[in-house]
């Protein structure tokens, strides 16, 4: 039977990288019996989160919800997926935001299940998870980016417990695709599978696939760094101006500037890390998750123990609280890469001036040969003409 592997992440487990993964070696998947279909553009988002449109909701012209289009993409996209399958045994599809369909939104998974039986495809939900206080952690960093203003504390006390209870949203998704059907992993590189002890050797190994020097890894980007340490406190505390608030998260010219720099500090083994909890708060937060985290190692892992996550629970480094000598050090950094941003400009802009300069006098040079054969060189042969008739 057909297998179709639907990745639904969790959210901060990798899945931006994934997805760009899996785009990037198309070809060398289709090679494989693997297919990482493209379907048509949903404007606003990445064509690498292929099953977006499981989910997504189009709107009309005046803002009103179009399930006519909704149901017509659905469709469209499974009709291309049974296709597929003509030719290819495994295709892949990802979209982190399914894991946050919860149990308000059945009719998701119940359309989804009747839809592979229909089309007599083996539908496995693959679904990553990540300990509950790095996620937190990483996601309030996310947050923060985007102009989140409320502090770390602020933000976790106010995120309700169902959220992080993984052994409930596996449940709620297995109702109707079957335990059987869902993969867990573990966000942990001590439990990655595979022959390199990464995440994609680690997900390729979930999907029968081995990673060989076949493939090819995309290069690292400026826009998938993470702001750290005093960066990120730095960035959270300019947000509570009002103009921050108002500009799109990936064209603020802050957040890019502070991306840039990161990004040249990231070699630095020196570099500061997201360390938003005491070893005392972490052991205590978790166990808030001790009783769900084992029930999920038990029944979707087969672990006796009960051992979900794998890694100890230590925090190496102390918080840190930032000063304004701290503020001040990233604002110099701030205004230096400002500088240099505009003096490369400025040198952008004097080259295209050079450029226009030369074909100004190119132009004018060729004007000048346009006139002359236009104008001056028709004269003198009228002239000389004209003078030899009068002889």
């Amino acid at each position: 039977m057909p297998t179709l592997y639907l990745h639904i992440g969790m959210p901060k487990t990798g899945t931006s990288y994934i997805q760009k993964f899996l785009k990037e070696n198309r070809n060398v998947l289709k090679e494989k019996g693997y297919v990482f279909p493209i379907f048509p553009e949903i404007p606003n988002v990445l064509p690498q989160r292929n099953a977006r449109f499981l989910l997504h909701t189009f709107r009309d012209e005046k803002g009103k919800v179009d399930k006519a289009k909704m149901q017509e993409v659905w469709n469209s996209n499974f009709d291309y997926i049974s296709q597929l399958f003509t030719k290819y045994d495994n295709i892949i599809m990802s979209e982190e935001g399914i894991w946050d369909i919860n149990k308000k939104n059945d009719g998701f998974w119940k359309k989804l299940k009747k839809e592979v039986d229909n089309r007599g495809i083996d539908c496995k939900i693959i679904a990553y998870l990540r300990r509950q206080d790095l996620y937190q952690q990483s996601h309030w960093a996310q947050k923060v980016q985007e102009y989140e203003t409320c502090t770390f504390n602020e933000y976790i006390n106010g995120i309700s417990k169902d959220r992080l209870d993984y052994y409930t949203r596996l449940n709620d998704i297995a109702k109707f695709m079957g335990k059987e059907n869902i993969i867990v992993r573990v966000y942990e590189k001590q439990q990655w599978g595979g022959t390199q002890n990464n995440l994609i050797s680690d997900f390729f190994n979930t999907v029968g696939l081995e990673l060989t020097d076949d493939f090819i890894p995309p290069e690292k980007s400026v826009v998938n760094i993470s702001l750290s340490g005093k960066y990120l406190a730095f960035k959270q505390y300019m947000n509570r101006y009002p103009e921050r608030q108002t500009r799109q998260h990936k064209k603020d010219c802050l957040y890019k500037a502070l991306g840039e720099i990161v990004y040249k500090n990231s070699s630095d083994t020196n570099y500061s890390k997201n360390v938003f909890l005491s070893q005392e708060e972490t052991v205590a937060y978790l166990d808030k998750f001790k009783e769900e985290n084992e029930l999920v190692a038990r029944e979707y892992l087969g672990r006796e123990d009960g051992i979900l996550f794998k890694d100890e629970v230590v925090v190496d480094e102390q918080k840190v609280e930032y000063t304004l000598e701290d503020f001040l050090d990233v604002a110099n950094e701030v205004f230096t890469y400002q500088d240099e941003e505009l003096e490369n400009e400025k040198a952008v802009v004097r080259e295209l001036k050079q450029q226009i300069k030369e074909k100004d006098a190119l132009i004018k040079s060729q004007q000048s040969t346009i006139d002359w054969v236009t104008t001056s060189f028709p004269k003198k042969v009228i002239r000389k003409i004209k003078n030899t008739f009068k002889r």
